[in-house]
Parts: C-alpha cells; sequence; structure tokens
C-alpha cells in the first residue's frame, strides 16, 4: 500500500481578527490491486486573534522635523497630520501632544495661556471644520512651560477600521511677542486603547518665526469617499497670513516668462500614470492663468519646468499663477490664491486611499529673497472597494490545467467545458480558474448555479487545485469558498461531477453551472459551464482465456481443475469488477488466483486468493485461473460453473462465463477379512465374510468360490439382506443366480452398501492329517470392479473347531 499525505489551508496576509485559517489532511493511498482511494481529516480550524497597530505620519524629531512652517508673530498655526489603524480590526486612539525642550517660544491656546491643541479632521481637508472634535489638548497649569501629568486631557479618537486614515491638526498660536528666528517643535504621541504598547511616539514638526510673508496652505476634496471611475474635485486655498507682500517666482510657459505667486498639485497616479484632469478648472485671483507641466521629477523647483496652458494627457502638474504673461501679480497680506479642478478616478483603482497634497511657490521680502514651497496637508480622498469576478474554464491553457477534459475552444477562452462522454457510476473532473477582477481582497462563494440542468442524483463536489482537499469555508457563512484573494490574483478549483452508477446510457448535454459570488458585494458574481455531452454504461465481458472454447475437464470426486479466464473492461470509465461463481451443489468450492504473467498456468508466485481485478482502464484486460474443486462425495456426471464479473461502477452491470465439469463414476468393492482354521476330518468349518460396495454405483455382485482341494464348499448369506427390487433373504439362505449368468450373486449392492456372507467347507472323511485347503472367494462387480478373500482350512485329528458369528 503506498501513501502519500497532502496538508492544505487558506492563509491571508495582514489576516482580519476572527478570520478562520482552515487547514484539512487528504491521504492518497492505493490498495494492492491499484485501486486509488483518498481520505480527508477533520478541518483545524485557527481564528486570527487581533493585533492593534497605529501610524502618524508625517514622522520628525526635533533634530530633522517631518514638517515645517514660517509663522509671523501672533499668528495660529495649523499643523496637519494622517492616523492609520496599522492593526487588523477596530480601534480607538489616545492622542497627547509633546513640545520640545530646545524651543524658544511657548505655543499658546486661543486665550493666551501655553498650550496645544489637536483637532480630529474628519473630512481631512486640512481645515478645522465646525463640528470637528477637540480630541486632545495640554494647558500649562502651573507656567512651568513643560508638559506634565494632571496638564493634558483627551478623548478617544475612533473606531476606525482595519486600515482607515483619518486627519489630525495640531493648533496653536505663535505669541505676540515672539521674535523672528524664534522656533518651536510639537510632536503627536498616539496609543491604541486597546494595547498600550501600540504606540507611534514623536511625530515633531517646527514652527518659525518670521517678519515676512508667509503663505498657508490647506487642500480639500469632494467627494471624500468615491467609487472607482468616479470624479474628484480638489480645491488648493493659500492666504497670506504674513506681514509683507508674498512676492512672485518667474517660470516658462509657452516660452515666455510668468512672474507670480504659483499654486500648484502634483496629480495623483495609479500605475505610473497620473489620473486624467476633466471638468471645469478654476483659479483665483483673476487675472491668472491655468498652466500644466511634465517634469521628469516632479518633486524639484517648478521654476525649472517647462509649462504650458494647454493640457496634455499625461501632465503631472497643475497649477494657477497670478500672471497672465503681461500682468504679475504678488499677494498681498491676508490675500488668497486657490485652484480648483477636478480629476478622474481610474476604474481600476484599488481599494484604499488617494494621497494627494497641494503647494504654494513664492518669494519673501529678505534682500536676498528667499523662496518658499509650503506643502499643504494630504486631502485624502477613500477608494471604496469595487467587487468584481471572473469564473472561467482552462482547458483552453497550455500548457494544459488538469484535470480537465480537451480543449472545446480552438484555443481560446469560451466559458465552457465539455466532456464528450462519461461513463455511468464515474467521477469526471473539471479545472475552472476563479479571478478576482475587483479592486479589494474578496472571498468568493462557490456554488451550483440553479440554472444547471443536471438530473437527480447526480452531485457536484469542489476541491481545491490539487483536486483532493475540500475546499474550506473560509468566512463561516456556511458556503465553501476559495478562501481570500487580492486584486488581480486567482486561484484554480476542481469541480467534481459523479454521475451514478444506474444512471442509463443517453445523450445530454448535462450542464453543472458553476457560479463565484463576491463576499464584499454579494450582488456581484459570474458563471462558468462544466458540461457532459453523453453517458454510456459499464461494461464487462469475461471469458475463457483468450476465447477458447469450454475445458470441459473429468475429475474424480475430491479432485479439482484449473479454468484459465480473462476480464476485460468493455466500458467507457476506469472500473474494478469483482469475481463470483454459481452453480454447483454443496461441498463443492471455487477460488480466483490472478494469473500474473497470462500463461493460463497457475504458478507457485500467482497462489494468493482474489475475488476483484485491479482497476482496468477503458479495454483493459486483467487474467484469472479460477480453481473449482468438487466435493468428496460429488455425484458422477457433468455440472454447470458460472464465473461471473461484476461493475463496481454500476451493480447491475455483469456477465457470465458458463463451462461444465464432469465427476468420473467410481466402480469399487471391498470383501474382507481373510481367514484361517482347523478342521477334523469329516468335520464342517465356517468363514464369514463382509461385501462392501465401496463406489458410486448400484451394482450386482457375482460370487465365485475356488478351492486348491476337492472338498465341498457352500455359500451363505450371513445376515438378511433385501435389494428393493425383489430379492429378499434370511441369514443362512443359500447365494443363488438372481440374473441368469449361472453364478451366485448378491443382487443390486447400492453404493455404501454392505451385507455378511458365510463359506461352509466340509472336510472328507478321510482327509489325511494335516491337509490344508485354500479357498478364494471372488467377487466381481456389474460395473467392472473385484474382491476376493482367501479362506484357509488345515485337518487336525481331535482339534477344536472355531465358529464365530
Amino acid at each position: 500500500m503506498i501513501l502519500l499525505l497532502f496538508l492544505s489551508s487558506v492563509v491571508l496576509a495582514k489576516t482580519p481578527a476572527g478570520t478562520k485559517i482552515v487547514n484539512q489532511g487528504v491521504i492518497l493511498y492505493e490498495d494492492e490491486a491499484g485501486n486509488s482511494y483518498t481520505t480527508t481529516s477533520n478541518q483545524v480550524i485557527i481564528e486570527v486573534l487581533p493585533v492593534y497597530g497605529i501610524s502618524i505620519l508625517p514622522d520628525g524629531t526635533a533634530a530633522a522635523p517631518g514638517q515645517s512652517q514660517d509663522a509671523v508673530a501672533g499668528q495660529r498655526v495649523y499643523f496637519p497630520y494622517t492616523l492609520t489603524n496599522t492593526g487588523n480590526t477596530d480601534d480607538s486612539y489616545l492622542l497627547a501632544p509633546t513640545l520640545d525642550s530646545t524651543s524658544t517660544f511657548l505655543p499658546q491656546l486661543p486665550d493666551g495661556n501655553t498650550g496645544i491643541e489637536i483637532f480630529w479632521d474628519e473630512n481631512m481637508n486640512g481645515v478645522i471644520d465646525t463640528g470637528e472634535p477637540l480630541v486632545a489638548s495640554w494647558r500649562d497649569l502651573n507656567g512651568n512651560g513643560a508638559i506634565d501629568s494632571g496638564e493634558m486631557t483627551s478623548d478617544n479618537l475612533g473606531p476606525l477600521n482595519q486600515d482607515e486614515v483619518t486627519g489630525l491638526i495640531i493648533a496653536y498660536n505663535v505669541p505676540a511677542a515672539a521674535s523672528a528666528g524664534d522656533v518651536c517643535y510639537v510632536g503627536v504621541d498616539g496609543t491604541s486603547t486597546h494595547d498600550s504598547g501600540a504606540q507611534d511616539l514623536g511625530n515633531v514638526h517646527k514652527t518659525a518665526v518670521i517678519d515676512d510673508a508667509v503663505i498657508a496652505v490647506t487642500k480639500s476634496a469632494s467627494p471624500t469617499v468615491v467609487d472607482p471611475g468616479d470624479t474628484v474635485t480638489y480645491t488648493l486655498s493659500g492666504e497670506n497670513r504674513g506681514t509683507q507682500f508674498a512676492r512672485g517666482r518667474s517660470y516658462t510657459v509657452d516660452g515666455s516668462t510668468y512672474t507670480g505667486v504659483l499654486v500648484y498639485d502634483i496629480i495623483p497616479t495609479h500605475s505610473g500614470n497620473s489620473f486624467t484632469v476633466t471638468g471645469t478648472l478654476s483659479g483665483a485671483p483673476s487675472g491668472g492663468t491655468v498652466i500644466y507641466a511634465n517634469p521628469a521629477d516632479p518633486n524639484t523647483d517648478p521654476t525649472t519646468w517647462s509649462w504650458s496652458t494647454s493640457y496634455t494627457a499625461g501632465d503631472k502638474v497643475i497649477g494657477y499663477v497670478t500672471s497672465d504673461g503681461a500682468t504679475n501679480q504678488d499677494l498681498a497680506v491676508s490675500a488668497t490664491i486657490s485652484l480648483t479642478f477636478q480629476v478622474q478616478v481610474p476604474s481600476d483603482y484599488p481599494a484604499g486611499y488617494i494621497d494627494n497634497y497641494g503647494y504654494v511657490s513664492y518669494a519673501d521680502n529678505q534682500p536676498t529673497p528667499g523662496d518658499h514651497t509650503v506643502k499643504s496637508n494630504d486631502a485624502t480622498v477613500e477608494v471604496q472597494a469595487s467587487a468584481g469576478v471572473d469564473i472561467r474554464d482552462t482547458d483552453y491553457i497550455s500548457p494544459g490545467v488538469t484535470p480537465n477534459p480537451a480543449d472545446d475552444g480552438s484555443g481560446t477562452s469560451n466559458d465552457t467545458e465539455t466532456y464528450t462522454s462519461a461513463a455511468a457510476g464515474s467521477t469526471v473532473e473539471f479545472t475552472n480558474r476563479v479571478t478576482n477582477t475587483g479592486t479589494a481582497t474578496d472571498v468568493f462563494d462557490i456554488s451550483l448555479d440553479g440554472s444547471s440542468t443536471l438530473p437527480a442524483g447526480w452531485t457536484v463536489t469542489f476541491y481545491g487545485s490539487d483536486g483532493l482537499t475540500p475546499l474550506p469555508d473560509t468566512d463561516s457563512d456556511g458556503v465553501p469558498d476559495v478562501g481570500s484573494l487580492g486584486a488581480g490574483e486567482y486561484r484554480d478549483i476542481v469541480v467534481k461531477v459523479t454521475i451514478p452508477a444506474d444512471q442509463g446510457a443517453a445523450t445530454g448535454p448535462w450542464d453543472a453551472v458553476i457560479e463565484a459570488r463576491s463576499s464584499l458585494n454579494t450582488t456581484v458574481s459570474d458563471t462558468t459551464t462544466d458540461r457532459i455531452d453523453a453517458i454510456t454504461q459499464a461494461g464487462v465481458d469475461i471469458q475463457n482465456r483468450d476465447g477458447a472454447a469450454d475445458p470441459s475437464p473429468t475429475i474424480a470426486a475430491g479432485e479439482c481443475a484449473d479454468y484459465p479466464l480473462d476480464v476485460i473492461n468493455t466500458g467507457q470509465a476506469p472500473d474494478v469488477f469483482t469475481l463470483s461463481w454459481s452453480g454447483l451443489s454443496s461441498g463443492w468450492n471455487v477460488v480466483f488466483y490472478r494469473d500474473t504473467d497470462d500463461d493460463g498456468t497457475l504458478d507457485p508466485g500467482e497462489k494468493t486468493p482474489v475475488t476483484y481485478t485491479v482497476l482496468l482502464d477503458p479495454g483493459g484486460a486483467d487474467h484469472f485461473i479460477a480453481v473449482v474443486c468438487s466435493a468428496n462425495d460429488a455425484t458422477p456426471g457433468t455440472s454447470t460453473i458460472n464465473f461471473t464479473a461484476t461493475s463496481t461502477n454500476n451493480r447491475g452491470v455483469t456477465d457470465t462465463q458458463s463451462d461444465t465439469i464432469n465427476v468420473a463414476s467410481a466402480c469399487a468393492l471391498s470383501l474382507v477379512p481373510d481367514h484361517s482354521g482347523i478342521v477334523r476330518p469329516g468335520g464342517v468349518a465356517w468363514y464369514e465374510h463382509v461385501l462392501k460396495n465401496t463406489g458410486d454405483q448400484t451394482a450386482t455382485i457375482n460370487l465365485t468360490l475356488t478351492a486348491t482341494t476337492g472338498w465341498t464348499h457352500l455359500l451363505y448369506y450371513g445376515e438378511a439382506y433385501d435389494d428393493g427390487a425383489g430379492h429378499a433373504y434370511s441369514a443362512g439362505d443359500p447365494a443363488v443366480d438372481t440374473d441368469s449368468d449361472g453364478t451366485p450373486d448378491v443382487p443390486n449392492l447400492v453404493p455404501g452398501e454392505q451385507v455378511k456372507v458365510e463359506v461352509k467347507v466340509f472336510a472328507p472323511s478321510d482327509a489325511a492329517e494335516g491337509t490344508t485347503d485354500i479357498a478364494t472367494l471372488t467377487a466381481v462387480s456389474s460395473c467392472g470392479a473385484n474382491a476376493e478373500a482367501v479362506d484357509v482350512t488345515q485337518v487336525v485329528s481331535g482339534g477344536l473347531v472355531l465358529h464365530k458369528t
């Protein structure tokens, strides 16, 4: 026996808490006849435990701040952050502001007290809107300029789903007494409410005090939740919150020089390509120009790029400059600049978030003007998962995917796989491919669609690509599935259609329509068709070796004879056939042996009894020697022996080879015992013998006496005998000739019956002392058998005569 062990499981990357990981073992084995079997173990189900995580961006330290802003004394500053749930389950978070001791000014609350505020920017537009909650704050109650225990308040932010992104804004005022050159380093720490070890610490930014132009820029998106293919409107808004004009910088636009303040956006990308800009574009203040660029690296200085007033598909940057090429504008204190544009989300954009920042570029008023490029908040847009699934045939794939029927689509997919015929009692296997054509990880349930046309009693089962492991139910919805598939991923499944053994031969087609349905969106599904065109019956032929005639051997009772046989699978499916026999009387026996070398002879190494064939492919044959042994008391004559082969695919399909066997008749007698005795001259000696028919035929037994002397010898019955045919005798009656052949006989002695006969010997009165008479009693059966007994008698004077009765 050969054993192979397979283990199968479905394991997911960043598996959500509560997901069940299913593992099942499969044993594949063969019996001694080469038949294959599979046995599956119980399923081991492991439930994934929660793992908590948090990420706050941008990172930073006082030595290397993650973001920086210039501000003037008395200005309120806003620093945007993003917070992501990096765990595998819903979570909420506690936030705490930090203040680095190297700061040279202390941040202030709106009421003038030292402190910091953190708001939940729920719509992630970089602006604290009405209703957006304050989730953490610090108020310097003891006036020591440090964050001490008991001085902070914090409310839960959340809950957030796994991978969900949200916005934070840290806000505080620069003191009116701050001087140019003062700096402040503020950060934010975040901790999971479920696991205090899940933290993100630091995330420091820098505020530098200047006495010049300061443009703050924010970015918003509408809508903030979209489907693939939707349009998003982005708005960039900048305001000069400084003390002096923001001066323009010079840009090359269609070969001309435009000098102005520039607000611009690096257009979101997917698969290396920028989103398409669509719809109406607008900018402010009036008198400016919408311009486009396609730099090799959009993260370089925008004054080095070639700009155009015309949009070309694939452009990476869109902007609005406060110049029309003839009139150039600076941005006054408290003046604003904006750009509104639309992009289309690609139809295949995966579920997740689109990160996008805006920028403003301007120059300050220093003796040597400094150039400034200020980055906005991340106007995150959530792209909802779009479910999609394709299930199709695989028979067209080369090299071939197995198991499968032959390609019925001339090398291309036609969503159908077809077996032109299948045998009743067999199982046919199809391989279907399930592909996630959606934009997010999904689990696809597999089922038999209601449009299937399989007859009652047919069964359909689903397995993994190994064809051994049943499909599990990984999401516990009661339906087998392929497990989790990422966007664009595929997984093959094996569909097994089992045809009942009693299915009659017929012409279809019969369709198993297999459905794959999204768990993310249960309205999304697809089907493919696995087809069987016709059903054939099982078939078998059992015959004498090589089709020979009935050997009809003759044996004696209790002997055996060999019958070489062939069993041929005449059906259309692999099959195993059982062997049996019938037709013989009680006491007979038949044993089948495999004739391994097919020589028609039972060799010493072949004497292992069998009752079935090996698994035979259509047209395949197996060879046997049937050893038929008669009963010890078998009746002579001819008997019919029936050798039968029966399909295990369909027990109703059999074939029989009928042969004959002959038991020869047995003709046999026994006559016992021999005797010796003495007699006086003129005396009589008696000898008793038992005559038995030891053959299998009723016979008349002739009895003949011969002697070495001329003495008189007579023959009598030693007991009553009746042959049932009109001949009846008593003990002492002489044996007579019943068949008129001149010799006395015992008529019609049946097989197994015996009778006593006596021989009476008369010694003459003048018999000399020491004379010996040797008398021979010969029994000859009418069927030819014979037996004899010898009586020896010696003459003595005054001796003792022994007569036993």
